[in-house]
């Protein structure tokens, strides 16, 4: 079954990644990071589940209440 990250940041490099971990722990969000070996990036996210229609709920709540408008759902097997 496919998982589905609300994804707020792609990053190249790890510590970059962390940057935005720490940013948005100011903003009271309780960020995660995703590696994906085959892209070699690193995701930044704020919820996952297996339901799309969960992530998608919450992709529109970040792009609300947070302003974060360029969230996006990204799913994985």
């Amino acid at each position: 079954s496919k998982e589905h990250y609300v994804v707020l940041g792609v990053y190249k490099h790890y510590s970059n990644a962390c940057r935005q971990v720490v940013n948005l722990k100011t903003k009271g969000l309780k960020p995660s990071i995703l590696f994906i070996p085959q892209k070699r990036f690193y995701y930044v996210y704020v919820f996952h589940s297996q339901e799309r229609d969960e992530a998608v709920k919450e992709r529109k709540r970040a792009r609300q209440s947070n302003q974060f408008f360029g969230a996006w759902i990204f799913s994985v097997e």
